[in-house]
């Protein structure tokens, strides 16, 4: 009887070793991720102060010279292929994030040509394909806001051209029919409509293709 008492509270020990030794790998896999986000962390508040001592080596620079005009000149159209990365100047995808950002804060004011520089300058600065696609897609947008829709199916043109599986694709192929429709080419656009409404049966604003395919039967 007493070996079996001794052989039981072995097991009991045994076990109780056992939990306190998984406890500890997985107090040890916590501690890793801790570190591995305070790593992160630390590297993007490194981000941050070099952005903050730039602009503000900046405002020192610009009060030294005269007020620039209000009127925001474009920057060139830059068509650059996700291939070529070599013409790039890349920059962290902090710092694209932030401008990206900066962008979609101008669009949201309708200060379309500030926030078609902000986007070309993505489009120069990083190879993220997302960044990419949604930047140029945005350059439509703003092009188009502003009454220039050659430049502005250029631009979704150049969306379904390199980044074909985007999911800024068949908004593009629509922004593109709906160029057509301003530039009084009915039958261009009921194509590419009538091709998204038979493609892309769940397509999420079918809505805006029926109502733009009923303005080419007028």
């Amino acid at each position: 009887m007493k070996r079996y008492l001794i052989f039981g509270l072995a097991l009991i020990s045994l076990a109780s070793c056992y939990v306190n030794v998984s406890q500890i790998e997985e107090i040890n896999n916590r501690l890793s991720n801790h570190d591995a986000r305070l790593a992160s962390l630390s590297e993007q508040v490194m981000m941050i102060d070099f952005e903050i001592n730039s602009q503000t080596q900046n405002q020192r620079t610009e009060s030294s010279n005269p007020p620039a005009s209000q009127h925001t000149t474009l920057l060139p159209q830059t068509n650059v292929s996700t291939t070529q990365t070599s013409s790039l100047n890349i920059i962290s995808e902090v710092d694209v994030s932030r401008i990206y950002d900066e962008g979609t804060r101008q669009f949201e004011r309708r200060d379309f040509s500030s926030a078609i520089n902000s986007f070309r300058t993505i489009t120069t600065q990083t190879t993220n394909r997302d960044f990419l696609a949604n930047s140029h897609f945005f350059i439509g947008e703003s092009f188009f806001n502003m009454g220039d829709f050659t430049a502005s199916r250029n631009s979704f043109q150049t969306v379904l051209d390199q980044f074909p599986n985007s999911s800024k694709a068949i908004d593009s192929k629509v922004k593109i029919a709906m160029t057509h429709i301003r530039q009084n080419r009915p039958e261009q656009a009921r194509i590419i409509l009538e091709t998204v409404r038979r493609e892309h049966p769940n397509y999420a604003e079918m809505s805006v293709v029926e109502q733009n395919l009923r303005l080419t039967t007028r």
